[in-house]
């Protein structure tokens, strides 16, 4: 093992900070990440939050030097990836030293379910079709995400790249 890293996630999504770790016990399980992965569980560092708010940014400031990392993920929805990104950013001005050091912000394409069902259009949807998804649900699908299948999408990419950041460079 590595080093161990303390990590906030804040998510659009009720169940997804729940999601997400489980999504990061397999991957440190797995060997995919070298460091040992702490989940910071504050008020304020594992939670359901709305991006592109100044609560967003007040939180955020609030936690940055209680946890390694602040990893932020937000739905496209299908709109474009990079102008979603641009507007979470801009929200976050005043912490742009941060942005990609220390703060991550993860767009998926569609939503959080493209993790399971990788490609798919709402995937979400297509859960609720087939198996009768519901969202408070999510939690118990993190052995359904296929690293294999997900290692080229942009979030799953951008998501490994967060946790896999070097610490020393993210010092200020």
């Amino acid at each position: 093992m590595g080093n161990r890293t303390t990590v906030a996630l804040l998510t659009e999504d009720t169940y997804a900070p729940a999601f997400i770790e489980g999504v990061i016990r397999r991957l440190v399980k797995q060997n995919y990440i070298d460091d040992e992965v702490y989940i910071c569980k504050g008020k304020d560092s594992y939670r359901k939050i709305l991006p592109c708010t100044d609560k967003m940014r007040r939180i955020i400031k609030n936690i940055i030097d209680k946890c390694d990392k602040v990893l932020v993920f937000q739905d496209a929805d299908g709109r474009d990836v990079g102008e979603v990104y641009n507007d979470v950013k801009s929200h976050l001005k005043e912490l742009s030293d941060y942005i990609d050091r220390k703060i991550f912000i993860i767009i998926f394409n569609e939503e959080i379910e493209e993790w399971i069902i990788p490609n798919a259009h709402k995937p979400s949807d297509v859960l609720k079709r087939t198996r009768g998804y519901e969202k408070y649900q999510l939690p118990n699908y993190v052995n359904e995400v296929d690293f294999e299948k997900i290692k080229n999408l942009r979030s799953f990419q951008d998501f490994l790249r967060a946790l896999q950041a070097n610490l020393h460079s993210n010092a200020r």
